[in-house]
Parts: C-alpha cells; structure tokens; sequence
C-alpha cells in the first residue's frame, strides 16, 4: 500500500498515488528519564504546498506562525496552535480576537530589539501590553533576538517597567542560534549545547519564569544571509539540545527553526523544497513518536449525487457502496438509504426557507448543505445579502452547516462566497464547512493528458480555496464535464472512470477535504457519458470503478 510517507519521500506524485493512503494521526505522550514531563516539541510554520501533511507527519505537539492565526494551516490531531501578536499592526480588535479564538497562550511581539522584528521600546511594548493581557491567556513576555539575560538589556528593561505597572507576564519565550564553530562538524556539538544551556540557566535565574525556546535551530544568521551546518550535525544537534532541554524542569517548550525551507535562506528544515524529510526531520519524528504505525487519519468519503429516476435507483445506490448521497432537497426524494450509507440534507434555494424544509432537513440528517450555486441565474440565484439574511434560519436547525456550494471561483477575493463568507464573519454567522463544485473546462477536455490536467487544476483549487478560508472542504460535485451553455463536452467514459480514480487519491493526500461526491448516479439528460449508470440502468465503467473504490473505505 502506497503511504504518505512515500509521497513525502518524494518517491510518487501526489497526482498518481493509488486510493487508500494512510495518514499519520495520535500523538505520544514523552517523558523524561524518571518519569517527569519532557518540554513539548514544536516548530515554527508557515503555509506551503502540503504543509497540513508535513505538519501532521511531523508529529509535533505544537506550532506557531508569527500571527494570531494559522496561516490556513489545518491543526492535526494532537497538536496544538499557539497564536503571536508579532508587530503592533496585529493589535487590532480582529487580531487579538483571532488569538483568543485560535489558543490558550499567546506568544508577545516578535524580536521587538530588532529593526527587521517588531521593532519597539520597552516603553512602548509595556504601553501596548494591556492589550494582549485583555485575551485573558496565558502570556509570553515578547521575543528577543538575543541578550535576554543582560542587565539594563531590552528584556530586562521590559520586565522591569511591567513589574511596577502590575503588567502579567506568564512565561519567557526565546530565540538561540549556535555560533560558527557548529559549522566546522560535530566536534563542536557538545560546545554549542552547553552554552545555550547556560543562556537558559542565566535567563531563568534572572526571571524565575518557565522558559519556551521557540525558535532553536543549526543556522548561523549573519548580515550577508545564512549558513547551515552540515545535515548530520543538524541532526545530531537536534538530538543533544532535546535530551538537555528534558533535565531543565523550567523549559515548558521549545521549536524547531522550521517546518518547511526559508525562501533564499541556507537552513534547517525537517522537510525540504520537494516535501521530502530531511535528516534532521527524520530525528524530530522519531523524538516526537511519529510513524508509520500510528493509526490512520481517515480519507475523504466516497459519496454521490442523486434523484429519484426510478425503482432502481435504490438498488444502484446500495451496490455502488456509497458512503453517503444527497438530493439537493431535504428530503430523500422516495430513496431507501441502504445500511451504512447516510443521508446529507440541503436547503438548494430561497423558496426552501421554510418551516417544513428546515423541519425535514432536521429529521433527515445531522448535516445540512447551503444553498445550491447561488451565484447562478439557473440555480439558487441569491446575492451574498440574501443569503446572510435567510442563514439564521438554517443555523437554527442545529445541524453541521456547509457554506452555499458555489458554481466557481470559492477562491476569488470579493467573488460570491468570498462576500459570503466576509460578511458571515462580521455578522457572527456560522460556517462549519465549505462544500464545493469542480467541472472541468474545453482546454482541459481538449489537453493530451486530460486525466492529469484535470487532476492537477482539481487540486490547485481545493488547496486555494482551503488557503482562503481554513475551513474543511466538502467536493459536492465534480466529473470531466464542460458545461458550455449550448452542446456539453463530456469525456469519454474510460477516461472519466481514471479521472475519477486519480482523483480520489489525490483528496487522499489532502486532510482539509472530508467528503466528496461524483455528478451523478443515474444520467443526467445533458451529460450524458459521466454517471454511475446509463440509460439502460446499467452500470458504466466509472460505476464499477466508483463500487472499487468504496469498497477499500
């Protein structure tokens, strides 16, 4: 079986990988010699291409991006997201709200001694302070590039003028990078160790705070750039500095300098530009426990979109093995729903706002679709206003609530959902997840590879719209249909059954999407070519592909 390490090996395309790739889930617990508590492991993160993945295979207990927010990053299991206000612009009512929304510590403004950081006064910051106090979090002291033990230096300038104001500060975040003798080998390991050992023992003696090393790495940071020792010595560094770190009962956390390559940097990352782990990856996952025993994460669910088209329709829902279907109606449309598949509800339009529907879609399901392609004049036909306006009632309902599956362009700063989703924010409205639509256009029918193009531009999209908003996705809709407005184009039905496939696997690798349903099981009568069934009721190549694929969920 092809997992996600083999992907993240670099050893197999994200777009080819076979359906039924495992994901890496639970975190260990780690204790030191003796049984007390180790430091939690973490690293600092950014958003890249298939950092949700490289983030859960990490196996860290913890991670920061230098905002209040995740940077659309999806938290795994097990982990947890600590939020910065990094500069003063992040001191806004929506930034420390966000903060607030996303942890339980908050990590103070970022290298404020700096000109490149935050770059401010201890005067200033402690003027400032009040703000990230009103979070009621737990609350680091800012991060200092450097002399943070130093008498009359920038933090201990600031923890002064906070002591006579009565200003909390909670724990003492850190920053350490070795000096250039860790570039001659691992002869110099030991050195580098015990100095940044006595860097903590200084700081702690000066404070009497625990300590959170939040940015440690093998990278000597000078004024024309970086260097980076040598990937055995990163790693065995790595391995030194945590077992030093677990005899410090003061040092609650440190992290990793970083997840992912800094662009134009020479550095440390666990995982390099092809999303592959590196040496000093490979020892962060093995001190956080992370394998390829651990239970799986479990893929997106196969489902499928349907109507009522006629007794059969029951029996060719049951044999496909579907894990779920919808209508576009809050009803079953007279469908029996077989054992173990479920039933998902939808408000499809404004017409359905009413105490009857919103009663049904109650009764019939624990989860309920927005409404269908409201950006369209030919389906629900709704401005983003509109919409905002009936949302209350379909809150009211208590159910898991997608966002109005939009036609296209979910990504499009101030396209409909776009507005939708800004203005849901604003009013306090709630949005659980986004379900989506994806066709495929005449340049990707018409492509020498329609299978990987349109696999390739499938993705680009779920990731976009992820990226935008941070959300789970639900696919509610996809096939290779170019939906033209005159004379559909619709692939051929082999292609379609490996576009499917190759489709599957590729929503395998992306733990952001949950669900995802084919148009359609039986023929829609201007798409004739793309459904599970045909006119004859018989089962299509893509059907039987859609029953093997069900079969391994």
């Amino acid at each position: 079986m092809v997992t996600r390490r083999t992907v993240l090996n670099g050893a197999i395309s994200v777009a080819t990988v076979v359906a039924g790739s495992t994901l890496i889930g639970a975190r260990p617990t780690s204790a030191a010699p003796g049984g007390t508590a180790r430091p939690l492991h973490g690293v600092g993160a950014w958003y890249t291409q298939y950092v949700d993945l490289m983030l859960s295979d990490s196996g860290a207990a913890w991670y920061f991006t230098w905002a209040p927010h995740h940077d659309w990053i999806t938290t795994p299991d097990g982990c947890e997201f600590v939020p910065m206000i990094a500069t003063a612009d992040d001191l806004t009512a929506a930034g420390l709200q966000q903060a607030a929304d996303s942890g339980t510590a908050l990590l103070g403004f970022q290298k404020p001694d700096d000109a490149t950081g935050a770059n401010l006064t201890p005067s200033q910051a402690v003027k400032l302070w009040p703000q990230l106090e009103s979070t009621g979090m737990r609350l680091g002291a800012p991060v200092v590039r450097a002399n943070a033990h130093v008498a009359g230096g920038w933090l201990d300038s600031f923890m002064t003028a906070a002591a006579s104001k009565g200003r909390r500060v909670d724990f003492i975040p850190l920053t350490w990078s070795p000096s250039e003798a860790l570039l001659s080998g691992a002869g110099a390991i030991a050195g580098e160790v015990a100095s940044l050992k006595s860097y903590l023992e200084a700081v702690h003696a000066r404070f009497g705070r625990p300590i959170w090393l939040v940015e440690v790495g093998a990278v000597l940071w000078g004024q024309s750039g970086s260097q980076a020792a040598d990937p055995a010595v990163q790693a065995q560094f790595l391995v030194e500095v945590e077992a030093m770190l677990a005899g410090l009962s003061y040092v609650e956390r440190w992290a990793w300098f970083s997840l992912s390559p800094l662009a134009g940097a020479d550095d440390a990352p666990l995982y390099d530009a092809n999303n592959v782990v590196t040496t000093v990856g490979e020892e962060f996952r093995a001190l956080a426990g992370a394998g390829e025993t651990e239970p799986p994460q479990e893929p997106a669910s196969p489902g499928i979109g349907t109507w009522f088209s006629g007794p059969a329709v029951n029996t060719q829902l049951a044999d496909t093995g579907a894990a779920w279907y919808y209508t576009w109606a809050s009803h079953h449309d007279w469908i029996t729903t077989p054992p173990d598949c479920e039933f998902v509800p939808m408000i499809w339009g404004p017409a359905n706002v009413t105490a009857s529907d919103l009663q049904q879609a109650a009764a019939n399901g624990t989860t309920l679709l927005g409404f269908n392609e409201p950006d369209r004049s030919d389906q629900a036909n709704m401005t983003p206003a509109s919409a905002l306006a009936a949302w209350p009632q379909l809150e009211a309902t208590g159910l898991r609530l997608g966002a109005p599956g939009c036609a296209s362009d979910g990504h499009v700063p101030g396209g409909w959902l776009d507005t939708f989703m800004s203005g849901a924010a604003s009013a306090g409205r709630r949005v659980d997840f986004i379900p989506l639509h994806w066709y495929a256009n005449n340049a990707i029918l018409g492509s020498a590879d329609i299978v990987g193009a349109a696999t390739t531009a499938m993705v680009q999209y779920l990731e976009a719209v992820h990226q935008r908003y941070g959300l789970p996705l639900w696919l509610t809709e996809f096939s290779l249909v170019s939906w033209t407005g005159g004379t559909n184009q619709v692939a051929e039905i082999g292609v379609q059954a490996d576009f499917l496939e190759a489709a599957d696997a590729a929503m395998a690798q992306l733990p952001f999407v949950e669900r995802w349903a084919w148009f359609s099981l039986p023929p829609f009568e201007t798409a004739l070519g793309a459904s599970l069934y045909d006119q004859q009721d018989i089962i299509t190549p893509i059907g039987t592909r859609f029953a093997a694929i069900a079969a391994k969920y």
